[in-house]
């Protein structure tokens, strides 16, 4: 038995719907469909938080498709289509001064189930551009970089998209922290993020944060290692 935390109600008048406290209890699937139908009022669906979500079992379809916790659309977060314009401000401990990062998206293709992007990235520092291409796939699983700003190939992160889902990359162990994520970066303050956690080598080699932006994609990237420190924030975006 799986034990989740509910709302206890309290009606008052105009039939507004209040939570007056959180208790646990023991469910079983007729009560998580219960608490599906009962967090379709708007009084207690904002109620609900990524920490109690993550403590539902099964997940109802329903639940699924009507809040923003749970959704299972990657393209929101990465959505890599043909043109797109993103600029960054790069500054790590491994070079003096500011790289400014340029990732043009060129084209995007079909494989099947997934979709691929092929982005260039131009790289100018100390009146210096270097240019490289990669490519960025969105499959069931994840979506997959076979590059990254700050170095080698990294799944961005993992779908389906629930707080709380873990995957592993060798010794690193990432999560997704959020789905509210609330970030300042130079190109604007971006709301509702996906927010992406990372323990290096199980947590003794330091962390790593990423906020993924609705409609944009990666904003803020910051890698915290023992042996070097990156940080990457966007600067502009174009559709």
């Amino acid at each position: 038995m799986s034990r989740i935390i509910v709302c206890s109600l309290l009606i008052v008048s105009m039939a507004t719907l209040t939570c007056d406290t959180l208790h646990a209890y023991n469910s079983t699937p007729a009560d998580t469909i219960k608490f599906a139908a009962m967090t379709s009022d708007p009084a207690i669906g904002s109620l609900i938080t990524d920490e109690i979500i993550t403590m539902i079992p099964d997940l109802p379809n329903a639940m699924r498709t009507e809040y923003p916790q749970i959704i299972n659309n990657a393209a929101l977060y990465f959505p890599a289509s043909r043109g797109m314009r993103l600029e960054y401000a790069y500054t790590s401990s491994e070079f003096p001064g500011t790289k400014i990062i340029i990732l043009n998206i060129e084209d995007t293709f079909d494989e099947g189930t997934n979709v691929s992007a092929r982005i260039k990235m131009l790289i100018r520092h100390n009146g210096r551009t270097f240019s490289k291409s990669y490519t960025v796939t969105r499959t069931a699983s994840g979506v997959f970089s076979s590059d990254s700003v700050t170095g080698g190939k990294r799944q961005e992160f993992a779908v389906p998209i629930t707080p709380g889902r873990r995957w592993k990359e060798g010794t690193a162990v990432s999560r997704i922290a959020s789905l509210k994520g609330v970030i300042a970066v130079p190109a604007g303050n971006y709301r509702n993020c996906l927010k992406v956690v990372t323990k290096l080598s199980g947590g003794d080699g330091g962390s790593a944060i990423r906020y993924y932006a609705p409609k944009v994609g990666l904003v803020f990237d910051d890698y915290l290692g023992e042996e070097r420190q990156d940080h990457l924030r966007l600067i502009s975006f174009k559709k």
